[in-house]
Parts: C-alpha cells; structure tokens; sequence
C-alpha cells in the first residue's frame, strides 16, 4: 500500500466503518475522505492524520510514511518539543521575530508530522495568531506552526511578515519586478503590494500546519 489513500481505506475497512462515520469522528467530510481514498488528493492533512493517530491508536509512521506496523501496539512516538515563540501580529522590535526571542513554552508534535510537513526541526516554531483577518480559515486563538527556513515566496502559500514593526500572518502572491501581493482570507480586508525597493518588510517563515488544541 504505497499510497496514503489505499491504507486509509484499509484503516477505516479494518475498523468497520463506513465513510461518513469515520469521516465524522475525525472531525472532517465524507467528501474529503472519498477524494483521499481515491487518489484525487494525494495527501493527509497533519491535524487529521493526528486526530486518526489519537483516536484509533493508530501508528503515525505507517499511516504517513508506510513505516512500520498499522497499530501503536503501545509504543512511544517519537515527539519533537516545538517552541512557543508569541503572538503575531503584535508590536516588536524591526527585526524578524526569531531574533533574540526566547521560547514561553513548548509543544510536542510527533516527527512523523514535522516530516510529512516537511518541517526543519530546528526553524520551526508555534506562534498563537491575534485577530480575524485570515479567518475562516485560520481563527483567533488558533496556534500555527511556521519554519524560518522557508523564506522564499510559493504563490498563494501562507506566511509570517515583518511589516515596518508589525508582525503579521498573510498570504503572498509573487508579481513581476519583485512585488509581493499580500492578502487577507477575510473578504473584509483590503489586498495590497510590498515593493522591495519602497517599503520596509521581511518574511519571516513559511506557515505548515495550525492546530486548535494543544497535544
């Protein structure tokens, strides 16, 4: 079973359930778990394939990576401590927000996780995100973990910016001439251009994954 959606199949197969039932006890739609299971999404969101892990006692590495065996069988995963740095989208001083920045705290995710993320473990960091403009699908309060060594622009991908001396959480949109677009998923914000030559804005990491519970 090389790909993910073949040994979620046998997963939920193993287990007896249809698949809006087990769709509904992850916390997800039969639609999604459908599109997985055929091969038309290619890959298992972090937060879910957590959830399946936590629920079913399932073993991370064989559902990510097909490594191991299908059960936990009571086995220890092997959990990387991520530190907490702080908020975004808070006042600091014009420097990236890794700069002198000691941890308040950590969170322990499992490797299997940071690897299907394809998270450095050293430059990766939990920040709590301030504030509704990227809402509905990152909220207030929701806790996202971003990687300092992704600085470089992906189209439409999320990432953590310096602005002046404002921390923020956008998503950018490379334009020609080295222009950034940077946009709000919340339609009641405003887009609006980064030029490298005119203003003052750096960014910080790349945005991998967000949780709303803490493990």
């Amino acid at each position: 079973m090389e790909q993910i959606g073949e040994r979620l199949k046998f997963l939920r197969e193993e287990l007896n359930l249809p698949q809006g039932k087990f769709a509904k006890s992850i916390g997800t739609y039969q639609t999604k778990i459908a599109d997985i299971e055929s091969g038309k999404v290619k890959s298992l969101s972090a937060d879910l394939a957590l959830e399946i892990s936590k629920l079913y006692k399932i073993n991370l590495e064989w559902l990510i990576l097909a490594k191991g065996e299908m059960y936990n069988n009571n086995t220890v995963e092997n959990l990387i401590k991520i530190p907490i740095l702080g908020e975004v989208e808070c006042t600091i001083s014009p420097n990236c927000y890794l700069d002198n920045k000691k941890p308040e705290s950590h969170i322990s995710i499992p490797e299997a996780l940071l690897k299907q993320m394809d998270a450095n473990i050293k430059t990766s960091h939990i920040l709590k995100v301030k504030g509704d403009s990227m809402e509905p699908g990152i909220l207030d309060g929701d806790k996202v973990l971003a990687d300092s060594s992704k600085t470089q622009v992906l189209n439409n991908k999320i990432y953590i910016i310096r602005i002046e001396d404002i921390l923020t959480i956008k998503r950018l949109q490379k334009l020609p001439k080295g222009v950034i677009k940077v946009t709000s998923d919340n339609k009641e914000y405003d887009s609006y251009t980064l030029k490298p030559d005119e203003d003052n804005y750096e960014v910080c990491a790349q945005v991998l994954w967000l949780s709303r519970y803490v493990y």
